[in-house]
């Protein structure tokens, strides 16, 4: 039964003097013999069992029948998938899309982008920076929206990588920090989605502030998490640009594998245990003589 839906069990009896039902929860009950009833749940959680038992008694013994309901386990299909203009693409799949050029004279290009947990990340080829993309324009100038890549809000561009085993090092680049050398600089609030915080502070002086941030962390635990990062108002509470804009990735960190290795013992353990079994034999000598 999927999760979340409700099942019915039914049972029938004759030529019985008495039944006795046990439901899922193991508690007892007399129904009418001799005539049909049933019994309606809500679904048990995925791989668990709920066991119904119906014994019925006549003159010539009990008669015990059983009935299992098995709440399903609901394998996901479309992991980290990502979409394209309404399309979805699996994780790991690659689409090639031309664009115009942005830079130099007019020209269209191939643009590769590789689904990754959701995201459509692309390789610049001058500084070899994976990056997610959002926006681009075809070749006849129309542009393609971050609708048509499937970006929600405002995406954090550079994380590496996005999904893996626990544990798992993430890093995020190329956080732009400055508006200009005339302008204060940014200081972030960097959370990573598991209570894990962090103060992103610019450098000393206005016009030493970097151009971009790069933070890492290890997630140690599994789970589906969201980065999130927002520039703290360098101007004061108040300004005519409004709040600053809060950024996100996705990041999913599956389970590590379970060892099944068997380690190998040393040699000073090999060494012990031929000592021990040498000592054993003597002694055994010893008794036989």
């Amino acid at each position: 039964v999927a999760p979340g839906a409700t099942f019915t069990v039914a049972w029938s009896s004759s030529n019985a003097t008495s039944c006795n039902l046990t439901n899922a929860q193991g508690q007892t009950s007399s129904t009418s013999p001799n005539t049909t009833g049933s019994s309606q749940g809500a679904a048990p959680a995925a791989g668990q069992t709920f066991t119904y038992t119906l014994a019925c008694t006549n003159s010539g013994g009990t008669t015990t029948k059983t009935a299992t309901v098995t709440g399903q386990t609901v394998v996901a299909t479309n992991v980290g998938a990502c979409t394209y203009k309404g399309q979805s693409y699996a994780e790991g799949a690659t689409k090639t899309i031309q664009v115009a050029s942005q830079s130099g004279p007019p020209s269209v290009r191939d643009l590769t982008m590789t689904c990754d947990n959701g995201a459509w990340i692309t390789t610049n080829p001058y500084n070899n920076i994976a990056s997610q993309i959002c926006s681009a324009s075809a070749p006849d100038g129309t542009p393609i929206s971050a609708a048509d890549f499937g970006c929600p809000g405002n995406p954090i561009s550079v994380v590496n990588p996005r999904h893996g085993r626990a544990p798992l090092t993430v890093t995020i680049g190329n956080v732009e920090t400055g508006v200009g050398p005339t302008s204060p600089c940014k200081i972030y609030d960097l959370a990573w989605g598991d209570g894990t915080t962090v103060v992103l502070q610019p450098g000393s002086g206005q016009d030493s502030c970097g151009s971009y941030y790069s933070s890492s962390y290890t997630y140690k635990a599994s789970g589906p998490f969201v980065i999130s990062l927002q520039a703290r108002d360098p101007w004061g509470p108040t300004h005519p640009y409004g709040e600053p804009t809060k950024y996100t990735a996705n990041i999913r960190v599956d389970g590590p594998v379970a060892s099944t290795q068997r380690q190998s013992p040393n040699q000073s353990q090999l060494a012990s245990a031929l000592v021990a079994l040498e000592s054993a034999l003597q002694a055994l000598l010893n008794l036989l003589r």
